[in-house]
């Protein structure tokens, strides 16, 4: 694990409060995307690099793991319970956790280089959705990456371009904020958002996570408008209020964090995904937990994902 930055020896503003409940020993390879489903008391996460797609039930803690053809990189519930839609490398897809069918949905024209990564529906009820380069040589360049918006027509609109790792989606609870990071450059940014319209307009930088010792990756929002940002390197999930200034951070036994998700009976549990891709051996023995699931106990509520194809 890494040291924590100087930054973190000053007085702490706000304590999470935060109590390990329980570790699911998933051992995935690039853990990300997890979703709490409500209706039925599951955390949904998928495994990139394993191509697999995890579903573990909180009261009974049984662990259902689905392999995927694809690389399954992030998810959305949808209306119909055990139905969800994947954001997989080359497009999106239905799943069936019943008959463990993947229907394909979209398959767009991406540029060589360049997958889906990073997702979350919004308050319009759309499946906000972006790609990543993972392959510099091949896109021509570093920053080909893009944000969509899938409707309920199974369309893709382009939001925003540039961008090199998309990543941290989630909105604000009056949804009329959104937050999204480019991984690579460290930055948190966040747009004014028209639910009616489903658009973003007025981007600025809220924060920049280069001294927090990691790069912003996936994020949630809880019911207080603060931003939980899992730091990929930093060992941590921060916290930053809706200014972008740093609250706490909750240590995290993993360097590579990638994304939480608030959950639990009463919204109040912390699930955070972390990985093993990109550990040399060294750090691997350092930390044998990576690519575990924490779930932790903490004094903030979340708020319940949007359901594909409904507005909010």
């Amino acid at each position: 694990m890494l040291a924590a930055p100087e930054f973190w020896m000053k007085p702490i503003m706000f304590d999470p409060k935060a109590r390990l409940i329980a570790e699911i020993e998933a051992g995935d390879e690039l853990g990300e995307g997890i979703v709490w489903d409500h209706r039925t008391g599951h955390f949904i996460w998928t495994d990139i690099l394993g191509k697999r797609l995890h579903r573990w039930h909180a009261s009974s803690g049984q662990l259902d793991t689905h392999a995927i053809p694809a690389r399954p990189a992030s998810l959305t519930l949808t209306e119909e319970t055990g139905r969800i839609i994947l954001a997989l490398d080359t497009g999106l897809a239905r799943y069936d956790f019943a008959s463990s069918e993947l229907d394909w949905i979209v398959r767009p024209d991406l540029p060589a280089g360049v997958r889906f990564n990073d997702g979350r529906t919004g308050p319009d009820g759309c499946f906000w959705v972006g790609t990543m380069v993972e392959d510099t040589d091949k896109a021509g360049c570093n920053s080909a990456g893009t944000l969509y918006r899938f409707d309920s027509q199974h369309a893709l609109h382009a939001a925003l371009s540039g961008i090199h790792i998309s990543n941290g989606l989630c909105w604000s609870p009056d949804g009329r904020r959104v937050y999204h990071s480019d991984s690579p450059l460290g930055q948190v940014s966040v747009y004014d958002f028209d639910v009616e319209a489903g658009a973003i307009s007025n981007g600025r930088v809220l924060a920049d996570t280069n001294p927090l010792g990691g790069g912003p990756d996936g994020a949630v929002t809880d019911a207080a408008g603060r931003y939980w940002s899992a730091l990929w390197g930093g060992s941590c999930v921060a916290v930053l209020d809706s200014n972008g200034t740093n609250l706490a951070r909750v240590e995290i036994p993993a360097p590579h964090v990638t994304c939480p998700c608030f959950g639990g009976p009463d919204m109040t549990w912390l699930a955070v995904t972390t990985a093993r891709a990109e550990l040399a051996p060294s750090q691997l023995v350092a930390a044998p937990r990576s690519g575990n699931v924490f779930i932790y106990e903490v004094d903030a509520t979340g708020m319940q994902a949007f359901l594909f194809g409904g507005k909010a």
